[in-house]
């Protein structure tokens, strides 16, 4: 098990509850790939430098995972499915 920080940007209107629902549901496929959250940060609603899918803004979520390289590698195909996802980005981290 490697680990890796990722970091996912929803839209800026996402509800607290839309919120949660999308932090289970992230769980839930992160246990299917035999990972482990170990950390959820919230960066807060940020203002972007240039539009992303014609949005000005977006929430910025920070994962701490514990993953298999191989699941590593398949999980950006499950963020394409998402439409709440603007951006994502999968760093594994040194140990």
């Amino acid at each position: 098990m490697a680990k890796y920080e990722l970091v996912v940007i929803l839209d800026s209107k996402t509800t607290p509850a839309k919120k949660k629902a999308f932090e289970e549901k992230f769980s839930k496929i992160i246990s299917v790939f035999e990972g482990k959250v170990v950390s959820t940060l919230d960066w807060g609603i940020k203002e972007f430098a240039y539009p992303i899918k014609k949005k000005d803004s977006g929430l910025f979520l920070i994962f701490t995972l514990e993953l298999d390289p191989k699941a590593a590698k398949q999980l950006p195909n499950k963020f394409k499915l998402e439409e709440d996802i603007l951006r994502h980005l999968l760093i594994k981290l040194e140990e």
